[in-house]
């Protein structure tokens, strides 16, 4: 059983999360802030640094590195409520995109054209101007409504060391995150293990028991403010319930985070296999599969390690939104399937969940909408 506590961010000074350094010098920051940064942010306050002479002690090592503590990706908030992303199966309109819930001023009746989900249906054989919308939502199907994140440019031009004068060349160009923009996560905390970890975390890291710091992130001179929400705890997500598609045989696997997935041979792997949730299943399914129709792709994870001070070691993700159908043949009923997905949909899945890779979600009803939306 997994204890959820509400994490909050608040950026106090611009940040630039750039996962990679596009043309021309100009670095776009992402859209929402990794668990991967609030990760080693919280672990640096701990004094600790691998790679020295005296080992991490267990305490270290239960809290970042067993699994036991995930910190999840920090995405804006709406109304108080973490946003979603939108799904990779997703497809608009080229004019007018966005939800119907949408207001578009330049749009003739002043809404969205509207979203169409084609991960359970097969897409026309002419997309005709049918887009991607990668994105943030906010609801639930079928009234959604798009969530956008705004940016900050800062450039920063070359100076003449003569004259003292701005030259006419750009030296860089940041897309940064602006102040008083808000997100939202969370830190769980596995108990089924007794090793007691909420303790640890109050008895080692001063963050758990003042519930509020600053620290600085991303390129100079970026900074957010994170605060704790103790009174926020809940004991698991929504639980899958037998649904028509587990009545089919059928289930969704839609990825909230990047997820990294590798084979036994240490190969980086695109998709997410039936063997795979098969095993984690505990072989309650006689056979799992993944349908031949599915949406995904792919990204370079890149960043920095701060103990160390070089560049990590580059790993390649299921990107945000990536969605899979699979069909299986059940050994129990479906109500033990559906407690089983549920365990599955709360620890994640893949590589570095407690760096908030690996966040999924099962049947979403994003995907059960049969007109557009």
């Amino acid at each position: 059983m997994k204890i959820y506590r509400r994490l909050l961010a608040e950026v106090t000074e611009d940040i630039c999360l750039s996962s990679r350094q596009d043309m021309k010098n100009i670095y776009q920051s992402l859209n929402y802030i990794p668990g991967r940064i609030v990760w080693g942010a919280i672990a640096s306050m701990t004094g600790i640094k691998p790679g020295t002479l005296t080992p991490p002690s267990k305490w270290f090592m239960d809290i970042f590195y067993s699994g036991n503590v995930v910190f999840s990706n920090l995405y804006p908030i709406k109304n108080n409520y973490r946003v979603k992303p939108v799904p990779l199966s997703a497809r608009t309109k080229k004019i007018c995109p966005g939800f119907k819930s949408d207001k578009v001023d330049y749009a003739e009746d002043g809404i969205g054209a509207g979203i169409w989900d084609y991960l359970l249906k097969p897409m026309p054989d002419e997309i005709g101007d049918d887009i991607k919308y990668e994105n943030f939502y906010y609801g639930n199907p079928p009234t959604c409504e798009t969530v956008l994140q705004p940016f900050n440019q800062q450039i920063q031009h070359e100076r003449d060391v003569n004259s003292g004068t701005t030259k006419e060349g750009m030296l860089f160009s940041r897309i940064t995150i602006p102040r008083k923009s808000f997100f939202a996560g969370y830190i769980s905390i596995d108990d089924s293990l007794d090793i007691n970890i909420e303790k640890k975390l109050t008895d080692n890291i001063n963050f758990f028991v003042e519930k509020e710091i600053e620290i600085p992130i991303g390129r100079a001179p970026g900074r957010i403010k994170l605060k704790l929400d103790n009174e926020t705890r809940y004991i698991a997500k929504d639980d899958i319930k037998d649904d028509i598609l587990l009545k089919n045989n059928k289930f969704i696997i839609t990825c909230y985070s990047d997820t990294i997935i590798m084979d036994a041979y240490h190969r980086y792997l695109p998709y997410i296999p039936g063997e795979l949730i098969q095993e984690k299943l505990n072989d309650i399914l006689n056979t799992c599969s993944l349908m031949d129709y599915y949406f995904s792709s792919i990204k370079v994870i890149q960043g920095w390690n701060g103990a160390y001070r070089r560049p990590q070691e580059e790993q390649i993700a299921i990107s945000i939104g990536s969605t899979f159908c699979y069909t299986f043949e059940a050994k129990d009923d479906h109500q033990s399937i559906s407690y089983r997905l549920t365990d599955l949909q709360n620890k994640g899945i893949g590589l570095l969940r407690s760096q908030g890779f690996g966040e999924i979600k099962i049947n979403d009803p994003f995907h059960l909408q049969d007109k557009c939306i």
